[in-house]
């Protein structure tokens, strides 16, 4: 069976809040016949979700297409048949029919008469959301309706997606979308361990060093206190004249995700000694950057101000 490699021809960062979500568009060959066309997923840290979307048309009464992914050995297809009318039957209707199988196994399947063209050079989309547990299926013609929703029997991501033409198919549109665990958006290229020693050996600045979280003053019904947190500020690696803050201890949301050496947040000198625009990752790895500072004051009280949410905390230097 002839494969063909699939290029992407366009890929933007969808303005997805802290998640990292990433969107690409694939160009495929406007006509397929009896191919398998692997789709390049590009590496987005530990994918939390998977959207795989294509649009195309059966150009033959025997012709019919599939998306296929991939976890180690292990296959699911999610598969389009058309079934024509009888030509002698004038009550008989053509339907279509979506399938999950996995090898032999068949997932769940549905027939619909309506909501998914056909006949022969008529478009469908057929759009597959995978998460780790649950394996959704939109479809339809002209408007997507949810059509399946089975388990997914790989309890992962998939990593790899081909398209799969049986017999000829015209490929119209082919898009995917990622969405990394929210926690990757604190990930850094620090470990515990180098935080200490680095705290320990170089020359700091004043604003490097530990802090410990000293009092809050805050609005309840517009921000609830993620932690008492004990943080690290450091020069950061990855944008220099900045510094990273990072998280050490003394979350209370989501405790378990929240790893020595993670990224809470930026400081952003200004021309203003001791103050400092801030970006800041709350308890729920939401990114905040709108409207939000910090500063210093006595060389030992660092406050963290967000006055939309009528909010602030402040740490003492350690």
């Amino acid at each position: 069976m002839k494969r063909l490699k699939a290029v992407v021809f366009a890929c933007a960062l969808i303005a997805a809040q802290n998640i990292g979500a990433q969107s690409f568009r694939y160009e495929l060959p406007p006509v397929i016949a009896d191919t398998v066309i692997p789709i390049v997923i590009p590496a987005s840290g530990i994918p939390h979700s998977l959207k795989v979307s294509a649009r195309a048309a059966a150009a033959k009464k025997t012709s019919g297409w599939a998306l296929l992914f991939s976890a180690g050995s292990d296959t699911v297809s999610v598969n389009l048949d058309i079934r024509q009318a009888g030509f002698f039957d004038p009550f008989d209707r053509s339907d279509a029919t979506v399938s999950v199988a996995s090898g032999r196994d068949i997932l769940g399947s549905v027939t619909v008469t309506s909501e998914l063209a056909s006949s022969p050079g008529e478009y469908n989309t057929l759009t597959v959301n995978f998460s780790s547990e649950r394996i959704a299926v939109s479809g339809g013609h002209r408007h997507l309706v949810r059509l399946l929703d089975v388990a997914n029997p790989f309890l992962a991501v998939p990593g790899h997606v081909k398209f799969d033409a049986k017999g000829k198919v015209e490929v119209s549109e082919m898009t995917a979308s990622v969405i990394p665990v929210p926690e990757s958006a604190a990930a850094t290229a620090w470990t515990a361990d180098e935080v200490a020693d680095y705290l320990s050996t170089a020359r700091l600045d004043p604003i490097e060093g530990y802090w410990d979280y000293l009092d809050r003053n805050t609005t309840p019904r517009r921000a609830r206190e993620g932690g008492r947190y004990s943080l690290a500020i450091v020069k950061s690696k990855d944008r220099p004249g900045t510094y990273d803050i990072l998280y050490l201890s003394g979350a209370r949301v989501y405790s378990d995700k929240w790893l020595p050496a993670m990224r809470k947040g930026r400081l952003i000198p200004t021309d203003y000694i001791d103050h400092y625009d801030l970006e800041w990752i709350d308890a729920t790895f939401r990114l905040r950057t709108l409207d939000i500072h910090a500063s210093v004051e006595q060389s030992s009280i660092l406050t963290l101000s967000f006055p939309l949410l009528k909010s602030s905390l402040r740490f003492t230097l350690r």
